[in-house]
């Protein structure tokens, strides 16, 4: 009966854990990660950092991620901790469209995240072909068709911590 039990509690933690959305990538893993792990890891991985802008995001370019590359990649911090990661892909089936890359990343997010998906119905009708979100307690996930400078569309697949989130909300509204 104990090691029934056991197997039971077992089970369920691994479900569990395996439920959550995904919060490493590059081998950097939100709201743990340093900017010196982040430079150090992508550095192992052969990419040149390629600037930090104003907001101190640590930026690379033609990063390889699943299948598709990057033409920019961008690492936000807060607090010493990766707080979220920008994915800019390339368009790789058409060089001028993205909506069948948005379609097809659509697809395997749904597959692997249906459970926390925004319900769509509170997306206007257009939105809906350029635009979806998913979340679990800890991660946030925006995949989305940005129109870049009014002449360039680009797909964005977005992870942030919502801890780090949470907390750079808080220490903005403390200095108001």
């Amino acid at each position: 009966m104990k090691r029934f039990l056991l197997s039971l509690v077992l089970s369920l933690v691994v479900i569990t854990v395996s439920a959550q959305i995904q919060r490493t990538f590059l081998g950097c893993t939100l709201g743990v990660s340093t900017k010196a792990f982040v430079k150090n890891a992508m550095t192992k991985k052969g990419y040149r950092l390629k600037r930090i802008d104003e907001n101190e995001k640590y930026v690379y370019q033609n990063v390889k991620f699943i299948e598709y590359t990057c033409k920019e990649v961008c690492f936000s911090f807060y607090a010493g901790k990766l707080l979220s990661i920008d994915f800019f892909m390339e368009n790789q089936i058409n060089h001028n469209l993205p909506e069948p890359e948005f379609k097809e990343l659509r697809s395997i997010l749904d597959a692997k995240y249906s459970a926390y998906k925004e319900d769509e119905q509170f997306y206007y009708h257009y939105v809906r072909d350029w635009y979806c979100r998913y979340w679990d307690v800890n991660t946030y996930i925006n995949l989305q068709i940005y129109n870049r400078f009014s002449v360039e569309r680009l797909l964005g697949l977005s992870y942030i911590d919502l801890g780090l989130a949470k907390k750079r909300k808080q220490d903005i509204s403390d200095e108001i």
